[in-house]
């Protein structure tokens, strides 16, 4: 009631003044839902509406569909007197079909006789003209020469002997033409091995080239590396011609390596000397006399001249040393390089017996390809004669096959025309007028497609009449249904107007109810507030009843709210208590209230319980509620849950008071009597 909205506490001054039930009920009134359905109604209406719209008039419907009948009833007497001629023409065309039956056969029998004849003499004037006329005796012994020849090269003798013993005028022709073809083969075969050997020798042959070319590329590679050594093996003849051997060249080396060691010594001690004497000499200047080191004998003019004299460097000896280290040098640089020329000339040695190994397989590979080569020309000489024979006797052997074929042809057309005489004969026998028939079947034909034609139309009508009975029995179920639903609105419609008609009542209830039990609670709120607000800046509280517009679920409703307001002393003006006064303050003001809504309740309670009923009160005020609490009629005990230690102040006064103390500790909540 204090913290919460103005929907809030309405609904929870409601609750307490027993209003709660009426709201419910009124909320429960289905007014929307009646609402609602009614335009849900209405819209299908509408949809009604807007198909009728799209379709045509009924009654114009109604008059199409009995056209529709009366040419329905028309083409059908049409199609009987149709049925009743293709009926007549069927018969008279059955009796005709049974000659036509044997006449078509013979004629198809002419028609193939004439292609088949036509055929024969299409193929046995380009069979003519692809071979002239020649004896047969003539063109067999040829075949027998050249297949005696081609044997003869491929060295079959006993098919050879065969041939030539073969009395060819007291054979059978097929006989002949298989043993040719058994010969031909023999040599096609006896050829295709030729072929195979040659091949198997080009392969040598491309192998020995492809050898030999690679050795040529081996000997080339090692002639330019012998070229490259030569230049070598000329500067190791002038390195030895000029220095000599190695080990005669390491024999200069250690004998000038002691020269040197000699030298190197003689300059350490010329070095020693200078060094001694130019310290004698530096001390004789410094102090005017001097003591020599080694002999420890006094120094004078003559002695220190001669020392300077000793003190030069031996020059003579470090020009000796300058040419034996310039010579050294070069012994020891001839030395190396001797060293690798010798490691170059011993491969130079290997590659030229390696190079004349190649010239000697190089050769021996040349004579193989001189070989195979004559093989080869021979074999190719020897494979195109047996070719070209062959060639010529296949050849002739297909001439023989088509003179032969031209006999077989002359005399299978002989009998083809024989035949096409007799097929003639028959024809005119039987006896049938195919042009009778042709118009019968014609008449037929034309009769049945008059059939035809009104049969898709009657189909065609009868789909129409049936799309028509459709559309009409649409068009009247739309019609039923909207006038059913119009039914249904004006109900709805009813119902909706009496609903609002309750509503208005129970809100008019709610009001009368609600503005008696305000009055009444105004009049004892005040009496208490005065009795427990001790302060004289407020005087007075009343209950103020305003309507206000809410939204809840979707749906904007309006609704009786309650201000509780107070009227200030200094300027006697109503100010709203819960927006204004003090948390203190506005717990007065509800207890207040709901002291009045208590005692005006009806109920058989005889006491009141309070949790901390007084944060943020004085402590007069609490001491006044306390009193005011303690008078109520029909109240038998007051019961405070408090941790405020003033109200043990206030009570103490009180002789019925009971104070009781409530602690927590490890053995579980302990309560203790105070009084």
């Amino acid at each position: 009631i204090i913290y919460g909205t103005d929907m809030q506490r309405s609904e929870a001054l409601d609750r307490l003044l027993g209003i709660e039930t009426l709201e419910k009920i009124f909320r429960s009134i289905p007014l929307k839902k009646v609402e609602d359905e009614l335009l849900k109604i209405q819209s299908e209406i509408d949809i009604i509406n807007a198909r009728l719209g799209r379709e045509e008039p009924l009654d114009g419907l109604m008059e199409a569909l009995e056209k529709y009948k009366g040419e329905f009833f028309e083409i059908e007497e049409k199609i009987k007197e149709k049925e009743r001629i293709l009926s007549e023409y069927r018969d008279e065309l059955k009796k005709l079909k049974e000659k036509e039956r044997d006449y078509e056969k013979i004629r198809e029998k002419e028609i193939a006789l004439k292609a088949e004849i036509a055929q024969l003499k299409k193929r046995l004037k380009s069979l003519e003209r692809e071979v002239p006329e020649e004896n047969f005796g003539v063109l067999i012994e040829k075949m027998r020469s050249l297949m005696a020849s081609a044997l003869r090269e491929v060295m079959a003798y006993k098919d050879l002997e065969e041939i030539e013993k073969l009395e060819l005028s007291q054979v059978d022709l097929d006989f002949i033409f298989q043993i040719f073809r058994e010969k031909l083969k023999k040599v096609e075969i006896a050829l295709e091995n030729m072929n195979e050997e040659a091949l198997d020798i080009n392969y040598q042959l491309a192998s020995q080239r492809n050898h030999y070319n690679n050795l040529k590329h081996r000997l080339a590679d090692l002639e330019a590396k012998l070229y490259t050594l030569e230049r070598d093996y000329n500067i190791y003849k002038s390195l030895t011609k000029k220095f000599g051997t190695r080990a005669e060249i390491r024999k200069k080396i250690e004998k000038l390596e002691i020269e040197l060691g000699k030298i190197d010594n003689l300059v350490r001690l010329h070095a020693c000397i200078n060094n001694l004497g130019k310290h004698v000499v530096k001390t004789y200047i410094k102090k005017g006399e001097a003591i020599c080191p080694v002999c420890e004998t006094k120094i004078n003019e003559e002695v220190l001249n001669r020392i300077k004299e000793k003190t030069s460097a031996p020059k003579e000896e470090i020009f000796d040393r300058e040419k034996i280290m310039k010579d050294l040098e070069e012994l020891r640089k001839a030395y190396l390089k001797l060293g690798e020329l010798e490691e170059k000339i011993l491969e130079m040695k290997e590659l030229e017996n390696e190079k004349n190994r190649l010239a000697r397989e190089l050769d021996e590979v040349s004579s193989s390809i001189e070989e195979l080569e004559d093989m080869i020309s021979g074999i190719d000489f020897k494979i195109s004669k047996i070719s070209n024979l062959v060639t010529s006797v296949s050849s002739l052997f297909s001439k023989l096959t088509r003179v032969r074929e031209i006999a077989e042809l002359r005399k299978e057309l002989k009998a083809k025309k024989q035949e096409l005489d007799r097929v003639l004969r028959e024809a005119i026998e039987i006896e049938f007028d195919k042009n009778y028939y042709d118009i019968i079947e014609e008449k037929y034909y034309t009769t049945l497609h008059e059939y035809n034609n009104l049969d898709s139309r009657l189909k065609k009508l009868n789909l129409n009449i049936e799309n028509l009975k459709e559309k009409i029995a649409y068009i009247q179920e739309l019609m039923n249904k909207k006038m059913k639903l119009k039914k249904k609105a004006a109900r709805l419609s009813a119902l909706r107007d009496d609903l609002i008609e309750i509503k208005a009542a129970f809100r008019e209830i709610q009001s009368s109810i609600r503005r008696t039990v305000v009055k009444r609670i105004i009049e004892k709120m005040n009496d208490l507030f005065q009795q427990m607000y001790v302060h004289p800046d407020f005087s007075e509280l009343t209950i103020r009843i305003r309507d206000a517009k809410f939204r809840r679920e979707g749906r904007e409703y309006e609704r009786s709210v309650y201000e509780i307001l107070a009227k200030r002393t200094r300027d006697g003006k109503w100010i709203p208590a819960l927006k204004k006064m003090s948390d203190g303050q506005k717990r007065i003001v509800i207890l207040s209230l709901l002291t009045a809504l208590f005692k005006l309740s009806p109920h058989n309670a005889s006491f009141i319980i309070l949790d901390e009923p007084t944060p943020s009160i004085d402590y007069e005020c609490r001491k006044a509620m306390i009193k005011m609490l303690a008078k109520i009629e029909g109240i038998d005990q007051v019961i405070i849950a408090t941790q405020d230690e003033s109200f043990r102040r206030i009570v103490q006064d009180e002789p019925a008071a009971l104070i009781y103390k409530l602690e927590h500790g490890k053995e579980g909540a302990r309560i203790e009597v105070l009084r």
